[in-house]
């Protein structure tokens, strides 16, 4: 028995599910980050990310007999690795991460030129042809998969936890691998057998990470190329990078998918200009050359569809793991560098897909074809020897502080804006993706539309500032803790317990809407729209109750974002009941850390009127908010009422268990009323117009921010 449940054990470990420390990913103090080559300067200049290139393959020992090694076993067979290569990690990991930074490991394969060390490292077809002497990961073989797992398990185990020697939170395999005879060599190889190698490694990889991590990342690396591919090569030794991606991602589904991010470098398009404002190939469009800082939006927006989502529905991580701006010779280029820098630096600040900006490099390399990408100058003669401190440097350093406007004030001329949220980042997009239709701000996930979902449609998930997810998750989907009450409550939808005596909020006699005609998606202004059609039917034989035309508006307004309903009911041939009943109407299911009661309830209740807590459920307002705390996320999401509406301003079935929803029909239950004091009969071809907005907005709005805020929609 005690060996069954040993084997047992190794097995969960080894497919992830039983991990060494479960400590949360932090929540990292910003985004700005650095290839780290001065621990001491890194520090000082305030990185919230450091990125190391961490060669594996100076973890083989050497095989001098007065070399230092450290034993680790794995799968049964032990291993050694070098251990001054080891301390030298430590000596970096171990004070970034007691400086506040999270610390991502760039994992190499650089062939060390002894063949038997090779064999375990790289594989088979990485000659010393390779370009850069960076090879492919040699998951060719049974003994290079389990080297390569065995390392990066001891690295994983090493740097996670509260060890001594400091914690790598990020693991990226490889390096640029849609360029791979430079950067990931492994011969001249088509789109399949890239994406085929790659995936072997990037799964070796997560399986080792997870197993000492339950919440370490693993990325893949990409560069800049997105439909082209780098052109200094033929279709064998690059590829474009949007191609790798989805082959890639189909791979990972094939084998049994888990949650990889992107590595991304959005290098501009000459990495000799470091001006890529100018970009002529960097389109905002899906077939986009490159992605570059000027059209970053496009790779969030393509990661946003549904075949690239992680197995539980969430968006793949983004972070910028190397990108840097050329100092051209002249008396203009340090100033263009600093500009670029700095507008680079505030778009990704606007971009809540992308969690860290990590800048390459800390100071010039002589060996890196004549680029001057440092913060630091060299020395004349040296490798990387720092000299000076560039003005980029002074940008770098103020950038996540209010000194940036200042110290950044000089680069605005320079790039040719008025302010830095005047740069176009491609506003709100909704595209259709299968049987949905994503919505997107500035690239990142906003809302997904889901016009086809039985009984009734819905908007699941809802994202407010910062991409934090306001609604709760079941039952479409879990989340840790999460209760699964009330399977009716989807999120935000529409619908009513009593029309024409069938009760569409619930459900009981095969109440459901069906959508008829096209879902219309379009543009207008900066705002995207979404336009269904639905026939309401019930009973066994599928009545039509009455039909309906439902528009989804989905807009930003600075830190906010608005989702803006709007509902025509059409009767019949026969009049159209609305009944009075408390079950319903225009409604949202909150995240649980909004609601007032529960476990883990943060939750602060108000209406318009200045009622809070239980007080609010059934009093009419105009208006409504919850606000709280979500993942260290101060947010909230508020409704309006349009004071056109029936039964303005409404009454509101708000629960401090997390249901709020626009009612103006339930009077009796609501005001203990007569029975039917809030039914509505619409006459025969007559129609019920409604209009909701739901707000979702920074906390910190006070009751008179939210009136204002109203009042604005509503046209006051």
């Amino acid at each position: 028995m005690v060996h069954l449940a040993r084997i047992g054990v190794l097995l969960l470990m080894a497919a992830g599910l039983l991990a060494q420390d479960d400590t949360p990913f932090p929540v990292a103090a910003g985004k700005k980050g650095l290839q780290v080559q001065m621990v001491d300067d890194a520090l000082a200049l305030g990185v919230r990310q450091a990125a190391l290139n961490v060669d594996l393959g100076r973890l083989l020992p050497s095989g001098a007999a007065d070399q230092a090694t450290i034993a680790y076993e794995a799968g049964g067979i032990g291993y050694t690795f070098a251990a001054d290569y080891v301390a030298s990690l430590d000596a970096q990991v171990a004070p970034l991460t007691a400086g506040g930074a999270v610390v991502t490991a760039i994992l190499l394969a650089i062939r060390t030129g002894d063949p038997a060390r090779d064999r375990l490292l790289v594989h088979a077809g990485c000659t010393d042809k390779a370009p850069n002497g960076i090879g492919a990961f040699a998951t060719d073989s049974a003994a290079g998969r389990a080297w390569l797992d065995a390392a990066v398990g001891f690295l994983a185990q090493r740097y996670s936890g509260a060890a001594p020697h400091g914690r790598i939170w990020n693991w990226i395999v490889g390096n640029e691998v849609n360029s791979h005879w430079w950067w990931y060599h492994f011969g001249e190889q088509d789109l399949d057998a890239v994406a085929g190698a790659y995936e072997a490694a990037v799964r070796i990889v997560h399986g080792a990470v997870r197993r000492h991590s339950s919440h370490g990342r693993v990325f893949v690396s990409l560069e800049h190329h997105w439909s082209a591919r780098y052109a200094a090569g033929n279709a064998r030794q690059a590829v474009p990078g949007r191609e790798l991606l989805a082959a890639f991602a189909a791979k990972a589904r094939a084998g049994g998918d888990y949650d990889w991010g992107v590595a991304f470098h959005p290098y501009p398009e000459d990495l000799f200009d470091c001006r890529f404002w100018k970009d002529t190939s960097a389109l905002d469009a899906e077939d986009a050359p490159r992605v570059t800082f000027k059209n970053l939006p496009v790779l969030l927006r393509l990661l946003a569809r549904q075949a690239l989502r992680a197995p539980d529905g969430a968006v793949r991580r983004v972070i910028l793991s190397e990108q840097g701006f050329h100092c051209r010779e002249g008396e203009d280029g340090e100033r263009d560098q600093a500009a670029a820098f700095a507008l680079a630096w505030s778009i990704v600040q606007r971009l809540d897909g992308i969690d860290a900006f990590i800048l390459h490099r800390h100071v010039d390399h002589a060996r890196e074809g004549g680029l001057n990408l440092g913060l630091w100058t060299r020395k004349e003669g040296s490798i990387c020897e720092p000299e000076r401190r560039r003005r980029i440097g002074d940008v770098f350093a103020a950038c996540d502080s209010p000194r940036f406007a200042e110290v950044a004030a000089f680069a605005l001329p320079v790039v040719g804006l008025e302010s830095w949220n005047d740069f176009p980042l491609g506003d709100v997009r909704a595209e259709r993706d299968g049987d949905v239709v994503q919505i997107t701000a500035d690239g990142a996930p906003f809302a997904t539309v889901h016009p086809d979902a039985s009984p009734r449609p819905y908007v699941w998930p809802l994202l407010g500032p910062g991409g934090v997810a306001m609604t709760r998750n079941f039952p479409m989907g879990e989340r840790p803790g999460e209760e699964h009450d009330h399977p009716h409550h989807v999120s935000l939808w529409f619908a009513h317990g009593d029309v024409d005596g069938f009760d569409f909020w619930s459900g009981k006699r095969r109440e459901r809407m069906q959508r008829v005609g096209e879902v219309l998606v379009e543009q207008v202004d900066d705002a995207a729209i979404v336009r269904c059609s639905y026939r309401w039917l019930a009973g066994d034989d599928d009545r039509e109750i009455c039909t309906e035309e439902r528009q989804w508006c989905f807009s930003t307004h600075g830190d906010a974002r608005a989702v803006d309903f709007t509902s025509v009911l059409h009767a019949g041939a026969a009049p159209l009941v609305i009944g009075d009943t408390k079950e319903g109407t225009f409604a949202t299911r909150v995240h649980p850390a909004l609601r007032v009661d529960g476990k883990v309830a943060t939750g602060t209740l108000i209406d318009s009127e200045g009622r809070s807590g239980k007080a609010v459920w059934g009093k009419r307002a105009r208006w409504i908010d919850c606000s709280g705390t979500i993942d260290g996320h101060s947010v909230g999401l508020a409704m309006f009422d349009a004071r056109e509406n029936h039964g303005y301003p409404t009454h509101w079935h708000a629960r401090t268990y997390g249901l709020l929803a626009a009612n103006p029909f339930g009077v009796h239950d609501f005001t203990g009323a007569p029975a039917g004091a809030g039914r509505l009969e619409v006459p025969a071809g007559g129609e019920l117009p409604l209009r909701y907005r739901v707000l979702l907005h920074p906390g910190g709005w006070d009751k008179a921010r939210l009136e204002a805020a109203c009042n604005a929609w509503a046209g006051r």
